[in-house]
């Protein structure tokens, strides 16, 4: 029963502006019209920028059930029309609890996907930062070698000489 639509709008404008925009694509009336997007249901005077709506999210948009207001409600027995009432609440409910979840599993993934790209990120510039304190290391250990080579070849022309630098 769901179904992708795209619809654009500009970002700044807002959420009754897409809503219109809605009914004229898809002819949902506005007061059918229920916009859902990271859990939260977006207000008409708010503009899809505050929301942090960018360019190609998925807005989910639940469609309430037509009321008709020109007739009251029948009245066969209010057991039948309490219970009428009831499933129409249940089936309502998981509909959205249903939506609400698939997006929590959408955003959990994604924040899966962020922690681990900063998590690999973070793994390079350890790299990154092991190889230069080993490319300093070998420098300092050679430079060491070198100078321990020095003494010994100066030791080596002057056997006998009383010098300070005893290895």
């Amino acid at each position: 029963m769901s179904r992708r639509n795209r619809v654009q709008v500009c970002q700044n404008a807002k959420v009754i502006d897409l809503k219109h925009k809605i009914l004229e694509d898809l002819s949902v009336p506005l007061e059918r019209q229920r916009l859902i997007f990271m859990g939260k249901q977006l207000k008409d005077n708010l503009t899809l920028h505050s929301y942090k709506i960018k360019e190609d999210v998925c807005i989910l948009l639940v469609a309430n059930r037509a009321q008709n207001r020109s007739q009251p409600p029948r009245r066969t027995s209010q057991g039948q029309d309490q219970n009428q009432q009831s499933d129409d609440d249940l089936e309502s409910f998981l509909f959205t609890a249903l939506n609400e979840s698939a997006q929590m599993r959408r955003n959990r993934r994604l924040l899966f996907q962020q922690n681990a790209s900063s998590f690999l990120r973070n793994i390079r510039l350890n790299i990154s930062e092991s190889r230069e304190a080993i490319t300093q290391n070998i420098a300092s250990t050679q430079m060491l070698l070198d100078t321990r080579k020095e003494i010994e070849e100066a030791k080596a022309i002057q056997p006998n000489s009383s010098d300070p630098i005893d290895c």
